[in-house]
């Protein structure tokens, strides 16, 4: 869980709140798999799972950012 819990500084150094979500599955996933005592394997395929789906999430956040902000900076260069 100690490993897990590093996602939520992320928001201090990134800004952004949906590192708050990832370490809140993520812990919460943790302590499900030590309350009904399941192998390692599984907590760490259900933390795998959750941390490749949000990172897809976070990369189409950035990619649609940069995209306005790439259309912004050429309206400005055509307009000067």
């Amino acid at each position: 869980m100690v490993i897990r819990v590093r996602h939520l500084t992320f928001n201090t150094f990134y800004g952004d709140k949906i590192y708050w979500f990832l370490g809140l599955i993520l812990v919460l996933s943790g302590m499900l798999c030590i309350m009904f005592e399941t192998q390692f394997v599984t907590g760490a395929f259900i933390g795998g799972i959750a941390e490749v789906l949000l990172s897809l999430i976070i990369m189409y956040r950035v990619r649609k950012t940069s995209m306005r902000a790439s259309l912004v900076f050429l309206s400005f260069s055509f307009a000067v």
